[in-house]
C-alpha cells in the first residue's frame, strides 16, 4: 500500500507538469454595484442547521420566526433582531418553521409536530405523525397540513391538533431526503412528491382532485430514474410551477391539473 500510494502521488503531481495543464482564468468583468448593502443586525439561534434538516426562517408581519436543529425556536423583531421569546419544545428539529393562525409549527425526525403560541412561544399542542418532518408545515383557514418522510399528507385542526384526514401517496423505490411544503389555496392542498408527481387534494376531506406526473422517470438504474419534486412549489395566478430533480421545470393549470408546458432542467430546489 505505501508503494501504491507513492505511485498515485507521483501520477497526480505529474499531471500538473504537463504543458497546458494550467489555464489562466478569464479576467473579472467590470462591476458597478447598483445598491449598497448595510448589515443592520446579526443574531445566532441555537446551533444552526445541518445538511439533513429542512429549517427555514419565516417573516410574519414584523416578527421573524427561526428554529435550530438542537430544538431552539425564537421570535425576533425584524427591525433590530431583539428576541421576543425563546422556546425549546423538542430536543431536536428537522422541519419548520410554519406560521399562521397564531401558531408557530415545527417538527422533528421522530414524527412529532409541535404548535407554539406566536405571541409568547408557549406550547399549545403536540401530535405524533409517525415519520420525520422534513419541510415546513402549512397553515390556513383553521387547517394545518404537514408532509412527512413516508410520503403522507396529514391535515389537522389548527386550534387543537385534532386529525382531520391523512392521505398516503404511492411510494417510489427511491427518493431524496426531504419533502415539499404543501400549498393551501382556496379549498385545495397542493403538494409535490417522488416520481415527479404533483397532486391536489380537497382541504375538507382529503379526497384526490387530480394527480399529474410532470416527467417520465427513465434510466437503467433506480438512481437514473430518480425524479423527485422536492423543492417548494410556486403559484402565480392560474399557473403552478414545479421542478423535478434530474427532470424538468413545469407549469401546471392548478385548478384542472393540466400540464401547460415543461422544459428540461435538473433542479433540486423550487422555482
Amino acid at each position: 500500500m505505501p508503494a501504491l500510494g507513492l505511485v498515485l502521488l507521483l501520477l497526480l503531481t505529474g499531471c500538473g507538469l504537463l504543458p497546458g495543464a494550467q489555464s489562466q482564468p478569464e479576467p473579472l468583468p467590470e462591476f458597478t454595484p447598483q445598491l449598497e448593502v448595510e448589515l443592520l443586525w446579526r443574531r445566532k439561534v441555537g446551533n444552526g442547521q445541518p445538511r439533513d434538516t429542512r429549517l427555514q426562517p419565516v417573516l410574519h408581519g414584523e416578527v421573524l420566526y427561526i428554529a435550530a436543529a438542537n430544538g431552539v425556536v425564537e421570535a425576533l423583531r425584524s427591525d433590530d433582531g431583539q428576541t421576543l421569546w425563546t422556546a425549546r419544545p423538542l430536543s431536536s428539529l428537522s422541519g419548520g418553521v410554519g406560521v399562521g393562525a397564531g401558531l408557530v409549527l415545527v417538527g422533528d425526525s421522530r414524527g412529532a409536530l409541535v404548535a407554539l403560541s406566536a405571541v409568547d412561544g408557549s406550547l399549545l399542542w403536540q401530535r405524533q405523525l409517525g415519520s420525520a418532518l422534513l419541510s415546513a408545515p402549512a397553515v390556513a383557514d383553521g387547517l394545518v397540513v404537514v408532509s412527512t418522510a413516508e410520503e403522507r399528507l396529514h391535515a389537522l385542526e389548527a386550534d387543537d391538533g385534532t386529525p382531520r384526514w391523512t392521505y398516503r401517496v404511492r411510494n417510489a423505490l427511491l427518493g431524496l431526503r426531504g419533502n415539499t411544503t404543501p400549498l393551501l389555496v382556496e379549498d385545495v392542498v397542493l403538494g409535490g412528491f417522488t416520481d415527479a408527481r404533483v397532486l391536489s387534494l380537497d382541504q375538507a376531506s382529503g379526497a384526490l382532485r387530480w394527480e399529474l406526473q410532470i416527467d417520465d422517470p427513465s434510466g437503467s438504474t433506480p438512481v437514473a430514474r430518480l425524479r423527485d419534486v422536492d423543492g417548494a412549489l410556486l403559484l402565480d395566478g392560474g399557473s403552478l410551477y414545479a421542478c423535478a430533480y434530474q427532470g424538468v421545470v413545469a407549469a401546471i393549470d392548478w385548478q384542472r391539473g393540466q400540464l401547460l408546458w415543461a422544459q428540461p432542467l435538473a433542479a433540486l430546489h423550487g422555482p
